[in-house]
């Protein structure tokens, strides 16, 4: 008869693969789909568009797409409108990270948190509790310099605010803030100038200090209101769906129906037309790195003094401080033969400007006081011909005696004028 131990050590190997052995953890799908190496877009200057419809008249739903430098001055921006990837869904939210250089977005039917990668993948980090907050109703969408990624619905009188930290790590927390008051528009960008967000609804800019959680609404100037014939009105609320930055401290917003591209100067809400994009209002949304420059050049007309002397006349060359302010790709040079159109009028004399040396040459219509007005200036320094704009004050400076030689009114802050 075999021992017992002969007989165990016989049957135990084949016992042993019957034994129910433990398993590692599955990894959550978030976690797994963060932890997917691609590629960052970079800090570049380009706008990006999200947006339904149809693109070089192929039909996509969900297009990402980007505004390129080479030839941003056309007209319309669809012929230099470089495709990047078809979501297969509607996305709203759209924003930049300085932190990582990726894109996020918020998915429209469950509200799961996206990153975007420059070579179109699409990685889902999950549900993070949007829906629980807003419902499926997430379009407005900007990181702060920090990484924090501020987003909320498009007003309905919801003041709700959640904040996305940690994105770039794939594993987000949410924190929800409530400021005073709603902001009705369908998209903000983040302002390098004072580090709020503002974003436009009809004939009104909004404004979120996220640092004293308050709200500011006002009315907004549209400058070119020639544009009215293409929908421009600033009326419809809903058409300003894309929002843009960029490190020259402006904020961008787009016309969905129209495709035109908004210049704001939040200090004093105006509103001046740029360049025209793709026309498309449905799920219309923007974003940008807002460290980088804007991807079309721009005219930048600085505030301008004319020193006027006792004669009552006085000139300045008010082109000379002015540049196109252009990207890398476009060298930044003077206008030349801008057109002078003044927006309010002088109020104590007369000007008369020299459109082929730029020069304006004011004359007081009695005794020589201060004087200011706006005006603006237009130039076509592009390599098709399109006209841009930019606006602008000049200040009469009454001439004072000279200190030195006691001479009858011969210089203004440093400068001698006859």
């Amino acid at each position: 008869m075999k021992s017992n131990a002969a007989f165990i050590s016989f049957f135990l190997p084949f016992f042993l693969l019957f034994l129910p052995t433990e398993k590692p953890a599955p990894t959550p799908p978030a976690a797994q789909n963060a932890a997917v190496v691609s590629t960052p877009f970079g800090c570049q200057p380009e706008f990006y568009h999200t947006y339904n419809g149809t693109l070089f008249g192929v039909p996509f739903d969900g297009i990402i797409g980007t505004y390129d430098t080479d030839e941003s001055l056309l007209p319309e921006f669809h012929d230099d409108y470089s495709f990047i990837a078809a979501t297969g869904f509607n996305v709203n939210a759209t924003a930049f990270n300085p932190i990582d250089n990726y894109l996020y977005a918020i998915r429209a039917s469950n509200e799961h948190l996206l990153r975007i990668c420059s070579d179109g993948t699409l990685i889902d980090l999950g549900d993070i509790g949007l829906g629980g907050i807003f419902g499926n109703n997430v379009v407005c969408g900007a990181f702060d310099p920090a990484g924090n990624y501020y987003v909320r619905t498009g007003g309905n009188g919801d003041n709700d605010i959640a904040v996305i930290s940690g994105a770039d790590t794939g594993v987000p927390t949410v924190t929800v803030v409530t400021p005073p008051a709603a902001i009705e528009a369908k998209d903000w960008a983040y302002s390098t100038a004072d580090g709020n967000f503002y974003g436009v609804h009809g004939s009104t800019i909004y404004g979120y200090n996220p640092v004293s959680n308050t709200v500011t609404a006002g009315p907004l100037a549209n400058l070119d209101g020639d544009l009215s014939g293409v929908g421009d009105t600033f009326t419809d609320g809903n058409v300003f769906g894309a929002a843009f930055s960029a490190n020259d401290g402006f904020v961008y917003v787009a016309n969905g129906r129209s495709g035109n591209i908004y210049r704001l100067n939040t200090a004093v809400n105006e509103a001046h037309f740029v360049i025209q994009g793709p026309a498309d209002n449905s799920a219309y949304d923007g974003a940008s790195c807002f460290d980088a420059p804007p991807p079309f050049p721009l005219i930048c007309s600085f505030d301008d003094e004319i020193c006027v002397s006792s004669s009552g006349v006085g000139s300045a060359f008010i082109l000379t401080n002015d540049l196109v302010n252009q990207t890398a790709d476009f060298p930044s040079f003077a206008i030349v033969n801008g057109t002078y159109t003044e927006l309010t009028a002088p109020a104590f004399g007369s000007t008369s400007y020299n459109a082929a040396t730029g020069e304006l040459t004011y004359t007081a219509s009695g005794t020589v006081q201060a004087d200011t007005w706006k005006y603006k200036i237009c130039g076509t320094p592009t390599l098709d011909g399109q006209t841009i704009c930019d606006y602008a004050y000049i200040t009469v400076v009454p001439a004072v005696n000279d200190p030195i030689f006691t001479l009858t009114d011969t210089y203004c802050e440093g400068e001698t004028t006859d």
